[in-house]
């Protein structure tokens, strides 16, 4: 049976970075990738010049359709964006038995939404912690 990992994280419609990244990278690797995105950024190879939060409850629900549709045995998280979605996050892996794996990686179970971008503290952005169990 193929491994399933569950990225969630936002959007970069580049593909350098982000879950268009991980879904190439999780292809390479042999294992299925599904995905919940957090935020739609604009960016390109030369900065990012918007991030748009999606609703949490929207995150939520992208994971739990996954969630309810495969055997998911590992979760990767990225970019989160906002401390209402880390607490969507939260909730919906509540009782999520496989491994977890935070980006950055030296991140404890704490996260940053902000993601360590300079432009996001002027757009409005604030950077937080959340316990997501």
């Amino acid at each position: 049976m193929t491994r399933t990992v569950l990225t969630i994280g936002g959007s970069d419609p580049t593909g350098g970075a982000g879950i268009q990244a991980d879904i190439k990278t999780l292809t390479m690797l042999g294992v299925y990738g599904a995905a919940a995105i957090t935020c739609v950024t604009v960016q390109n190879s030369h900065g990012v010049t918007a991030i748009q939060p999606l609703d949490p409850e929207l995150v939520a629900a992208q994971i739990r359709a996954v969630l309810d549709d495969h055997h998911v045995h590992h979760v990767k998280i990225g970019m989160v964006g906002s401390t209402p979605i880390a607490r969507a996050i939260g909730e919906s892996l509540a009782g999520f038995e496989g491994r977890l794996s935070m980006i950055p990686s030296s991140a404890p179970l704490p996260v940053n939404p902000s993601w360590r971008n300079p432009d996001w503290t002027r757009s409005g952005g604030n950077c937080c912690a959340v316990q997501l169990f």
